[in-house]
């Protein structure tokens, strides 16, 4: 058994680091989820109850949806949108949103597409990837054109 874990070990360490990452990124994947998924939760409850029934969460990548949908029914959070990968081909999984919670880099691109935007939180969690840092937990009220006509431009396989 401590050969398994030395060899676990060693494959971790030898995978490439981000610049200035504290841990491999096998563990930095997974080791700040909960803590996202608290930060998610946090700004979904500051959505009022009658507009939660038609508001979808929308993240970046599988990662940060997967996390979402592990830890997000135990704070009564939807299933996770997200183009990237398997995510994208499962689409809208059911949803018909007239609005979004959106966490990524850049809030006021989302002016563009909604009514009204307002920034709820904000993401960070000590061990992270770099790349999922201080990203914008935002509420888009009112998105325009419908997300079931923008998701083809969303799914990517990077």
């Amino acid at each position: 058994m401590r050969d398994r874990v030395a060899l676990v070990l060693t494959a971790a360490t030898a995978a490439v680091h981000d610049v200035g990452a504290r841990l491999p990124p096998t563990f930095e994947d997974m080791l700040g989820w909960h803590t996202f998924v608290d930060q998610v939760a946090a700004a979904w409850d500051r959505i009022p109850l009658a507009d939660r029934r038609s508001t979808s969460i929308v993240v970046d990548n599988y990662g940060e949806a997967a996390a979402i949908d592990l830890y997000g029914p135990a704070f009564g959070l939807p299933p996770a949108l997200s183009g990237q990968n398997q995510y994208g081909l499962w689409g809208l999984r059911g949803q018909s949103p007239r609005d979004v919670m959106s966490v990524q880099d850049d809030a006021p691109s989302l002016r563009r597409y909604c009514v009204d935007v307002a920034v709820l939180g904000e993401t960070a969690a000590t061990y992270a990837r770099r790349f999922e840092q201080h990203k914008a937990i935002a509420f888009c009220r009112g998105l325009h054109p419908s997300l079931a006509k923008r998701w083809p431009q969303n799914v990517s396989f990077e």
